[in-house]
């Protein structure tokens, strides 16, 4: 009986290992807002990543254009100028602070007032 008791401890054990290294790593990396901005700011710098999120960003600039009731403007005329901004040295910085906000919506509680959609509405001077 000793035997199966220790042999289903180490089993623990070693599952408990598996299980602490990573969750160790995500909370110094991924948790941590600075380590987790540091971490993923380099990829402001990678040329597949500007060019995912100029895509991305034509599409909304696209989109918002059209519920504004501008014709639908083709994504050719805008995809240049927004790449353009992508490969530009002032990407990496803005990048690295949206990936800070991320974090932060992901990581922070959020306000009462921010669960029920804004702010509440202002009292009435009227009410007595």
């Amino acid at each position: 009986m000793r035997g199966f008791t220790a042999f289903l401890l180490v089993i623990v054990a070693a599952v408990a290992v598996f299980v602490a290294v990573p969750a160790n790593w995500a909370n110094r990396y991924v948790v941590d807002q600075g380590r987790f901005t540091t971490l993923l700011a380099p990829l402001g710098s990678d040329p597949a990543v500007q060019q995912v999120m100029a895509t991305e960003i034509a599409g909304q600039v696209q989109r918002l254009l059209t519920e504004q009731g501008d014709s639908r403007p083709p994504l050719e005329t805008i995809t240049p100028y927004v790449t353009a901004y992508t490969r530009s040295a002032q990407f990496p910085p803005v990048f690295a602070a949206a990936v800070g906000q991320v974090h932060t919506w992901l990581f922070t509680q959020p306000t009462l007032e921010q669960r029920l959609g804004g702010p509440p509405p202002p009292r009435s001077i009227w009410r007595r």
